[in-house]
């Protein structure tokens, strides 16, 4: 058998079947996999520099959802609900979390995170600060893209690396004993394929979140254009649940996305929404569907499974749900083929639904 057979060929000692080093079984990629989420969670608790462009300054930890203003009041005992994904099965599970914890992202500066003292400190949705609540709606998400994207790139670097070395290992042998100059261009499989694709789509998220959200945001806020609308929505009942995230909507057969941020407070929870200009009458046409606070219930439900994970609701709601409730709403949660515009085939807030029932009873027995 040639020294090449040996070394290259079926049945060698240094390359199993599927052309990868010898070590790399079940064992070295289960590993992997672990290693990948380690990295994944500690590049997302990483403080570096404050996330606004062109910022020096050291970022802190900064809460989507104000801490003291609303996650508090949706608390039991400190600890809110949140809907987690479980990257081992690939199902939704509910999860427990502090409110200091909550919402939580190394994002803005000191200096950066006074833009929203206004709102924050007392819980007042009234003052003109409240408007840019979805900037950092905004950021968050870029942050979470960005952040998975600088672990892939590392991770599809160190693979390569490490499998390149091999084969350079191996190859160096046979041109010492054959006398000849073989040389490694690029090494690929189906592992590297997967990140390299993983890699061009988050950065193709990266840039349409920076392109059609971010951008037109910064210039409306800073008085430069009109490109972004925000829509502000009071309820007269007080929901259990706080919410800050994104959604896509239809119109005709263009796409649009759609922020919103979902704060309680004693008595009234206020809805605060910000979406492109361009689409602000096909959004407010949807609105006008839902003609109480009892009938908008159903948007906020649908939002929670067709529009984004991204809520936090009070632990003793939860406990008092079925467990076939529960299970429908982690289950239906990962539906991405609906609108949040379009009911679900269940309700979710039947205690407040029925609280809101009997006080439309009684306002009308006083009338």
């Amino acid at each position: 058998m040639s020294l090449a057979s040996k070394v290259f060929g079926a049945n060698n000692e240094f390359f199993g079947e599927t052309g990868k080093p010898i070590y790399m079984d079940k064992k070295y990629f289960k590993s992997l996999h672990y290693n990948f989420i380690n990295e994944r969670e500690r590049v997302r608790r990483k403080k570096g520099g404050c996330i606004i462009p062109g910022c020096k300054g050291k970022c802190v930890l900064s809460h989507t959802i104000p801490e003291s203003a609303v996650l508090r009041l949706v608390s039991h005992q400190k600890n809110v609900i949140y809907p987690g994904l479980n990257s081992e099965s690939g199902k939704y599970e509910c999860k427990s979390i502090n409110i200091g914890k909550a919402s939580a992202f190394p994002g803005f500066c000191i200096d950066h995170e006074r833009l929203f003292s206004g709102f924050e400190r007392n819980g007042n949705f009234e003052d003109p600060s409240i408007v840019i609540q979805n900037l950092r709606v905004i950021f968050r998400y870029l942050f979470e893209v960005s952040s998975l994207l600088k672990v892939f790139k590392r991770a599809l670097s160190s693979y390569k690396k490490e499998i390149s070395d091999y084969q350079r290992e191996k190859i160096s042998l046979l041109n010492t004993n054959l006398k000849k100059n073989i040389t490694l261009i690029d090494v690929n499989d189906e592992i590297t394929k997967h990140m390299q694709d993983k890699i061009e789509f988050l950065e193709y998220l990266a840039a349409e979140i920076e392109n059609e959200d971010l951008a037109p945001f910064i210039e409306t806020m800073n008085g430069d254009s009109e490109l972004t609308s925000v829509i502000a929505i009071h309820l007269d009942c007080e929901l259990p649940l706080c919410l800050a995230g994104k959604s896509g909507f239809k119109a005709g057969n263009k796409k649009y996305t759609v922020h919103l941020s979902i704060f309680p407070k004693p008595g009234q929870t206020f809805c605060c929404f910000s979406l492109p200009k361009r689409h602000d009458l096909d959004f407010r046409k949807i609105l006008e569907k839902y003609k109480s606070d009892f009938e908008f219930l159903k948007f906020v439900e649908s939002w929670m499974i067709y529009g984004t994970d991204f809520w936090y609701i009070n632990p003793l709601e939860w406990d008092g749900y079925s467990t076939e409730k529960k299970e429908k709403i982690l289950t239906k949660i990962k539906n991405t083929d609906h609108f949040p515009d379009e009911d679900l085939d269940f309700t979710i807030f039947d205690t407040l639904r029925t609280n809101l029932k009997r006080l439309e009873k009684q306002s009308s027995q006083e009338n």
